[in-house]
């Protein structure tokens, strides 16, 4: 359950992010599989994160070390004017252009699922502006999942589990996948 949705967490927010000791990181989608991890991954690099959930989700978030939480269902967390380092959309439902204002000098925002928009205007408003838009493509690497097993190891970085299903029930858990609203992971068990 950790590999592949920490390994796009640490490299969003480390490769492409260019996440520092002591960044305002912004996670959209901090209850999600991706969002848990950037949280985690996050607080241990010495970052400040903001969450962004439902209020379904909120206690998760704070449980899991938040320093700050919002529910997006009663605050618009757009409205915020440069007040992130980072902002990392785990959900991909945001466009740099409504991101940007919220984003510092120099901010980064980083999407795991860009827009076909995004991607096409990406690289000229990294070139035109100070603000930047990074997409992601996780790519396979030792040394990151050397490090993403080490904080697992150390308790830094644990997986949050909705449901373990039967191998017989692997439709269901991939219905339940796409739905777009797992917290955390759902998993398959092959025995």
């Amino acid at each position: 359950s950790l590999p592949l949705v920490s390994l796009t967490a640490y490299q969003s927010l480390v490769y492409k992010g260019q996440l520092q000791q002591g960044h305002h990181v912004l996670i959209n989608g901090c209850s999600g599989g991706v969002g848990l991890s950037g949280l985690q991954i996050a607080k241990t690099l010495g970052g400040r994160v903001t969450g962004v959930c439902s209020t379904k989700n909120l206690e998760l978030g704070k449980k899991m070390g938040v320093d700050d939480i919002i529910d997006y269902t009663k605050v618009d967390v757009l409205k915020e004017k440069n007040a992130y380092d980072i902002s990392f959309d785990a959900v991909g439902n945001r466009t740099f252009s409504k991101v940007k204002k919220t984003l510092k000098p120099h901010g980064i925002y980083v999407t795991t699922l860009p827009s076909f928009q995004s991607m096409i205007l990406g690289p000229l408003i990294n070139i035109l502006g100070s603000k930047k838009f990074k997409k992601l493509l996780v790519t396979p690497r030792s040394k990151d999942l050397a490090v993403l097993k080490e904080m697992a190891e150390n308790g830094k970085l644990v997986p949050v589990l909705e449901k373990v299903y039967p191998m017989d029930q692997i439709r269901e858990a991939h219905a339940r996948s796409e739905t777009g609203r797992v917290v955390g992971k759902v998993v398959v068990k092959v025995v």
